[in-house]
């Protein structure tokens, strides 16, 4: 059969069992006939390497849709929305544009840089694996919760623009640092964002969307499983963490915490793992507790 007959179907397919994208572009440059094929559906090979390839893909599509939401409105001299749907940027209700991926691909390789110099300026002996840190081998993983934590970032920046840059819009002159007064000033205090405490039907208005959306997202990872066998079998950060908590170990803390009150050591003069040992001896335990239940905020968070 000559390959200028495939069915259109039968060519996806064979862009898609490409080894990468790079490969499938490739193939698709050898004749008209498939990279014309390639105009057509090449969005939908790309976006199906790239969700094997890229660590937080569908975080970085939602973060260049809300930036884009917000300048879109800038550029018109409107006041960003306050609030966002942000699960409907998701891939999952609208599969991204050529552009869209041009942008993923700048972005990529931004946060890739971000994440080289911050290795590169770490300093030296910053993190010690033998005060209980993660081995080498873990580094990777690391590296990829911080790519999608760049990527949350932007997402936080965006989603929240119209809330913090109400005043701009709502003043009656344009406000520069240069012209800032003491009455521009008090104004801010007439804005929830701005406020040292407000009620929590503002609060729920400002933040409930972004919110809801990022525990949606957290908990669909599976950090917290991770979390809890470190905890259980005691390696790695589970035994740093100066919250563990954990059923094989309740009744050693239970006793912990009675020690505290007989004069235990003081975790000042304690060194390393220890001193994360004794820290869970002190009365910083109960505080945390109590954080937990108000927030919701599991206790090996801390």
């Amino acid at each position: 059969m000559s390959l200028l007959c495939i069915p259109s179907e039968v060519v996806c397919v064979v862009l898609e069992s490409c080894s990468s994208a790079q490969d499938a572009l490739a193939l698709a440059s050898t004749c008209k006939h498939l990279y014309g094929e390639w105009t057509k559906h090449g969005v939908k090979t790309i976006w199906s390497y790239w969700k094997e390839e890229m660590t937080g893909l569908n975080e970085a599509l939602i973060a260049i849709r809300a930036t884009q939401i917000v300048v879109d409105h800038e550029a018109r001299r409107e006041q960003p929305p306050s609030a966002m749907n942000l699960s409907r940027l998701s891939a999952q209700h609208q599969k991204p544009t050529l552009s869209e991926l041009s942008a993923l691909w700048n972005l990529s390789r931004i946060v890739a840089l971000m994440c080289n110099q911050a290795c590169a300026w770490l300093p030296q002996g910053a993190c010690d694996v033998d005060e209980g840190l993660e081995q080498h081998g873990h580094l990777p993983q690391c590296r990829d919760r911080i790519v999608k934590s760049m990527y949350r970032g932007l997402i936080a920046a965006a989603a929240l623009s119209g809330v913090y840059n109400e005043p701009i819009y709502k003043a009656e002159s344009a406000i520069t640092p240069e012209n800032f007064s003491t009455e521009d000033a008090k104004r801010l205090g007439h804005f929830p964002a701005y406020q040292t405490t407000c009620q929590a039907e503002d609060e729920h208005a400002m933040f409930y969307g972004f919110a809801r959306w990022f525990q949606d997202t957290v908990l669909t990872e599976n950090s917290r499983t991770i979390m809890t066998e470190r905890f259980r079998e005691r390696r790695g950060r589970g035994l740093c963490c100066a919250g563990r908590v954990d059923g094989a170990k309740a009744g050693e803390e239970d006793d912990d915490a009675s020690a505290s009150d007989d004069g235990g050591e003081d975790p000042d003069e304690v060194e390393g793992p220890m001193r994360m040992k004794s820290l869970r001896r002190t009365k910083m335990r109960p505080a945390l507790y109590k954080i937990s239940i108000v927030f919701r905020i599991p206790m090996h968070t801390f």
